[in-house]
């Protein structure tokens, strides 16, 4: 718990504020768990979901109202070439250009409102025809 008490440049003091609850949340949320999409497809807009994630019953802040999940796709499983980075709200994902084809990683990472970042899950691999 907080409370607060102001003094101004000539030194008066006031009351203490109302008692206050601080939530410090250096927790990370869950990893988001079994990513999915059609492989093989002719799709060069395919679409990834993977199920939600609750940082709520972790104890933790709540997932972050913005940009809870960043999803991250490339043409190889190290992430290395052709990475792309999108942070998003919802579970689901569908790129916004057209990929080339080939095969393409997919991976997602959860963050919460204290913005701490979960391990990103497993890859997904795309095979696009």
């Amino acid at each position: 718990y907080i409370r607060f008490k102001a003094k101004d440049t000539l030194n008066r003091t006031s009351n203490y504020s109302n008692t206050g609850r601080v939530l410090l949340d250096t927790v990370a949320p869950p990893i988001p768990a079994n990513i999915t999409g059609t492989t093989p497809t002719n799709d060069t807009t395919p679409t990834i979901s993977w199920d939600t994630v609750n940082d709520d019953n972790t104890g933790g802040s709540g997932m972050h109202p913005n940009a809870p999940y960043s999803i991250v796709y490339a043409k190889d499983s190290n992430f290395s070439v052709g990475k792309t980075v999108v942070n998003i709200t919802t579970n689901s994902f569908t790129p916004t250009t057209a990929l080339s084809a080939g095969r393409w990683y997919f991976h997602v990472r959860s963050r919460d409102k204290a913005v701490n970042p979960s391990e990103y899950g497993g890859t997904l691999e795309i095979v696009i025809q």
